[in-house]
């Protein structure tokens, strides 16, 4: 068998709340079903329903250009996903043309916990599909025949591979003969807490596979059936993983489970050469990332930072594609005269005023030296926003206890399309930060409004931003919190796939005052 250990710390599971399930005992949550995305399926003996609902966390980790099946009839009925590199569009198959009859698009659910539930009412023939408690679709649909459906297959179609789901699964509840209301399928979604599983046994499933929380199933290739109230469907339809292991008969758990948002974590920079880089250039260190994006229209970045040093030290820049330094981290500098377009440069001025560069060519199109006022040794936010259409450039600055206000705008129309090549957090034209940095999110092709910045300052707190498809950040860096606060890699908890790197000993840290809000 092949398991997967945790990468978070025990702390992380027991935060987890609730667990046993079935209305026995505290309700836990440790272990989820990891599907590899070529032929793993798990078989259930549900029958066809006419009025049912399902329910299921998802984990979507897909490349471009693929479907994935979360439930199946094991024919043309099913509940399924198709990622175009950036979102995913949630669907829902009926059995007769038009076949796709709920379609749900633009979900910035990659790689991120996310509850998918759908109901369907035979007595009004309308079905309704709901993302993290959230009603986004409905339709009145071609009647019972066409769409009866049954989770027959989970993770697949079939046992051959046709549409096989990549990622992860857990909590799948079904039921028979019960359309849930938008009130529970929003409970459900926050039963131990906001956007975290809980107990089912009160809403009275079918079935409910918990996908290795339930007795001994851990380790095993059987999924019992966990509902024991008046409408389960009992031990007839246990679930059972075939093709496990891509191909061998051993399942993959995981304890990768959906728990409470929380930002614990930031990343420490000594001043001297810590930084935190995305590099996709060729050259340079810990090259060879691949591209957030473009960067050559509208654009946006946000951060968290607390400066403790001194003097002027750069925050944010873009990365240079003519910058080749074999060794060591500096000498990320703006160079008026190396032909690159679009590069970009925020620094801090001794902990009171932020300044901004941008450089195009040979030019220096963009000076603003008093791009907004700063608290030294203090939690500050701020936004960066390039509206195109409009030729702007806003930084809007705030703090813990003061939300974000616009601190300056200059009509300019100059791109920073150099943020293609990566970026620093940390370094940049002048010294490189002493302090802290948190929560770095970068938007492509998406100017922020100001209730957007507003938004994301979450009242001087991290955001969640799976609260929220429309803010879809092409990167998000969480800095530790993502990552279990160990190492040196940043997960890219946005749309992009490619993690950052703390380097030259920068350091997550924790604990009072080392996050916003905390």
């Amino acid at each position: 068998m092949t398991f997967i250990l945790p990468s978070f710390g025990a702390s992380a599971i027991s935060a987890v709340p609730g667990g046993g399930g079935g209305g026995g005992g505290a309700f836990t949550n440790t272990y989820s079903l990891e599907f590899d995305g070529t032929d793993d399926v798990m078989q259930t003996g549900v029958a066809y329903a006419t009025t049912w609902s399902a329910s299921v966390w998802i984990k979507p980790s897909h490349t471009s250009g693929t479907f994935g099946t979360i439930f199946s009839d094991a024919s043309s009925r099913r509940a399924y996903i198709y990622y175009d590199g950036t979102n995913y569009t949630v669907y829902l198959r009926q059995g007769s043309s038009p076949f796709n009859v709920l379609t749900s698009s633009g979900n910035a659910i990659h790689d991120t916990w996310t509850h998918i539930a759908y109901t369907r009412d035979s007595a009004t023939s309308t079905t309704v599909l709901y993302i993290n408690g959230s009603q986004v679709a409905t339709a009145t649909d071609a009647g019972d025949t066409a769409n009866k459906q049954k989770p027959a297959n989970i993770g697949c179609i079939n046992t051959s591979g046709t549409f096989p789901f990549n990622g992860k699964m857990d909590e799948f509840g079904w039921w028979d003969g019960t359309a849930l209301s938008s009130s529970d399928v929003t409970a459900i979604c926050n039963g131990g807490g906001s956007k975290v599983p809980g107990d089912l046994y009160t809403f009275n499933p079918t079935g409910w596979w918990r996908m290795g929380d339930t007795g001994s199933d851990y380790g095993t290739a059987t999924i019992t059936n966990a509902a024991t109230g008046s409408n389960s469907g009992g031990s007839s339809i246990n679930g059972t993983i075939v093709n496990g292991s891509s191909g061998n008969t051993s399942p993959t758990y995981s304890t990768d489970v959906p728990v409470a948002f929380s930002n614990t974590c930031s990343v420490d920079l000594d001043g001297t050469n810590d930084m935190v880089i995305y590099n996709a250039t060729a050259k340079g260190v810990n090259s060879g990332k691949t591209a957030l994006g473009t960067f050559t229209g509208s654009m946006s970045f946000v951060v968290w930072f607390k400066q403790s040093g001194g003097a002027y030290e750069s925050l944010v820049s873009s990365r240079h594609a003519a910058w080749d330094v074999s060794t060591g981290a500096s000498g990320n500098k703006l160079n008026a005269a190396d032909g690159v377009q679009g590069k970009f440069d925020m620094d801090i001025g001794f902990g009171t005023t932020l300044r901004t560069f941008v450089y195009d060519s040979s030019t220096r199109t963009l000076l603003n030296t008093s791009a907004g006022s700063v608290t030294h040794n203090a939690w500050n936010f701020v936004a960066y926003v390039f509206d195109q259409s409009a030729g702007t450039h806003v930084v809007y600055v705030g703090d813990e206890s003061t939300a974000p206000s616009v601190g300056s705008t200059l009509s300019n129309t100059s791109t920073m399309e150099d943020f293609a090549n990566g970026f620093n957090v940390g370094d940049g034209q002048q010294a490189t930060l002493e302090g802290l940095a948190d929560e770095f999110a970068i938007f492509d092709g998406k100017a922020l409004s100001s209730s957007e910045v507003a938004t994301i300052w979450n009242n001087g707190e991290a955001f969640d931003y799976s609260s929220d498809s429309s803010l879809n950040p092409v990167g998000l860096f969480r800095m530790g919190d993502d990552d279990g606060g160990t190492g040196t890699s940043i997960s890219n908890s946005g749309s992009g796939s490619d993690s950052a790197d703390a380097i030259n000993g920068a350091s997550f840290v924790s604990g009072t005052g080392n996050t916003p809000g905390n």
